[in-house]
């Protein structure tokens, strides 16, 4: 048994070094037969060892190169919502026009419906974007033509025909049809939403309540990023809403610029307040609405406990901006009850 153990041993050794070298480095040449092989490669082991360093050495460089040029997903939302309010704040105070507004909630939906499938992890792709577009486009087409947000009622109707004939066009069997479908129309409720931001526009007084709006969904996305947990970002994002709307009210006050900004001192205010007290708790009501939004996407699409990719991400920044202009719209409509 001995003898026949050591007449198998090259042989053992030659395996393991062929094993061996296809681990190794491009460029090593197999390991001799013969007498040769059962001698210990040094050599063979020393290349294979610096292969592996180079390898790793490489895979870290890429690894932190990937780091600096990537941003992670919750800051990828947070950069999405912010640049889409800049751009209605600077675009309308440049501008002044509906179009450069009209054009920032184009660019919303479109992102929302690029990625709201990633973001829900539906089946299907095709459905939830052919919807979201369709809804989205012929609503602010809608809006912008009869400066009437009632067209959104019209909008909000669409979303359900469209997403019943999309899912019917499915080929059969249709998995997760209550899924697909749900999130198809949830995701045209958002667009629908969303557009009520071109029907700010149509007034002075109310073009001045989007841009405080605008404003203090920066300062307000900001503030979410602040902390490690959920109950952190959501803390931050209510504490920050209503102090900067306020702030930007008292800024706008002071400067004099009260009718161009922010002249949405009720006419018609309760007699207990001052035309100033309401604008203020108006503000600090639009703060806190907007910061409402962010905390409830975040409650329900976050990334703290589950991953997310580049799209969906996306779409969540995008949906902020989107739902942040429904309590806003509400409350300029009831404001003077106050």
């Amino acid at each position: 048994m001995e003898d026949k153990n050591v007449q198998n041993q090259p042989t053992n050794n030659l395996r393991k070094h062929r094993r061996a070298s296809r681990r190794a480095a491009p460029g090593l040449s197999a390991p001799k037969e013969g007498a040769d092989a059962a001698k210990p490669s040094y050599a063979s082991r020393s290349l294979q060892r610096t292969g592996a360093s180079q390898r790793r050495a490489g895979t870290q460089v890429r690894s932190k190169a990937g780091q600096i040029l990537s941003i992670p997903a919750r800051y990828l939302s947070a950069t999405v919502a912010i640049l889409l309010a800049a751009s209605v704040v600077v675009g309308y105070l440049v501008f002044d026009t509906r179009a450069v507004v009209t054009l920032v909630v184009v660019a919303a939906v479109v992102i929302f419906a690029r990625g709201w499938a990633d973001l829900v992890q539906t089946p299907v792709r095709h459905t939830s974007l052919v919807t979201i577009l369709v809804v989205g486009f012929i609503t602010l087409i809608a809006i912008s033509v009869s400066d009437d947000f009632a067209w959104a009622t019209v909008g909000l109707g669409l979303v359900v025909l469209v997403a019943a004939v999309m899912e019917a066009t499915r080929p059969l069997p249709r998995a997760d049809l209550l899924h697909s479908l749900s999130a198809s129309v949830f995701g045209g409720f958002v667009v629908a939403i969303g557009s009520a931001w071109v029907t700010l526009c149509k007034s002075e007084v109310w073009s001045a309540i989007m841009v405080t709006a605008a404003l203090a969904l920066i300062v307000t996305m900001i503030g979410n990023q602040l902390g490690a947990s959920a109950g952190a970002n959501a803390l931050w994002a209510l504490l920050l809403g209503p102090f900067s709307s306020i702030a930007i009210v008292l800024i706008a006050l002071a400067v004099g610029e009260p009718a161009s900004l922010l002249s949405f001192a009720f006419a018609n205010a309760s007699s207990t307040a001052s035309a100033k007290t309401s604008l203020l708790l108006m503000s600090a009501l639009i703060g806190l609405g907007v910061g409402g939004v962010i905390v409830i996407v975040d409650m329900l699409f976050g990334e703290h406990y589950r991953r997310m990719s580049e799209a969906g991400a996306l779409a969540r920044g995008a949906m902020k901006f989107l739902l942040a202009v429904m309590p806003i719209y509400v409350i300029v409509r009831v404001g003077a009850l106050f």
